[in-house]
């Protein structure tokens, strides 16, 4: 049996109790990961604009199909930001996703890629799809440890 590291996600026999590659120790961190904040942001920008736009053009202008596209993408950006990363990024995807929201926001609104909202509206928008990254976060990491499980 063995133990993945936090940190770098090295695995480690259970006789020991800090990893043999970074030191570090079997207790999760009590710090999140600046790396991933900034990978989250630049993944969570680049899928709200995405998907904004696929749900403008595919969807016929309809705003349900926009609204949905964009979600969609954020819980597959937080899915796919976990399953890359080593150790747990859950914070770290909720954070990225919330930080990348507002740039993407003020560049659909720019170039109409994004539909007139009220202030408030986007404001649920945003801590929805703040959710949704932290759920798909929660889902990438998930099928990371049952596919290292299934490996060692």
């Amino acid at each position: 049996m063995t133990w993945i590291c936090y940190s770098c996600g090295e695995k480690n026999p259970n006789s020991t109790a800090q990893c043999k590659k970074c030191g570090g120790t079997v207790a999760a961190p009590s710090r999140f990961y600046p790396p991933w904040v900034i990978g989250g942001i630049i993944i969570f920008f680049g899928m709200v604009i995405f998907g904004t736009y696929l749900g403008g053009v595919f969807g016929g202008g309809s705003k349900t199909v926009s609204i949905v596209a964009a979600f969609v993408f954020v819980l597959g950006g937080g899915f796919l930001m976990a399953f890359a990363s080593p150790g747990r990024t859950i914070i770290e995807a909720a954070i990225g996703c919330l930080v990348g929201m507002v740039p993407a926001a003020i560049i659909s609104k720019k170039f109409s890629l994004a539909f007139e909202q009220p202030i408030w509206l986007l404001i649920v928008f945003g801590l929805i799809a703040v959710i949704l990254g932290a759920g798909g976060a929660w889902l990438g990491e998930k099928v990371q440890e049952k596919s290292e499980r299934n490996q060692g």
